[in-house]
């Protein structure tokens, strides 16, 4: 099992979507995944393309900006699983 960190997202997903939608991920990583399998691609960049996709038998994540309370708990094993949650807001 591995796991990728890329600031950018593969090129036509739900994660590469601007709120145009137009897909402006990158095609050198979507060609790595396919080619190498990782178990998880975790990504940002496209701050309103919070979600999960899969490439193949890959799955791919962008948590969403922690500036707006969000994140992420993934697991890695066979496949990779996640919870996406938001901070709670103090005060």
């Amino acid at each position: 099992m591995a796991a990728l960190v890329s600031h950018s997202p593969p090129y036509g997903t739900k994660l590469d979507q601007t709120g145009f939608g137009q897909h402006v991920g990158s095609k050198a990583l979507r060609s790595f995944i396919v080619s190498e399998n990782p178990t998880a691609v975790l990504c940002g960049h496209i701050h309103e393309a919070r979600g999960m996709d899969m490439i193949g038998t890959t799955t791919v994540l962008n948590p969403g900006p922690l500036h707006r309370g969000f994140y992420s708990i993934v697991e890695l094993a066979e496949r990779a699983t996640a919870v996406f949650e938001t901070l709670e807001k103090k005060g």
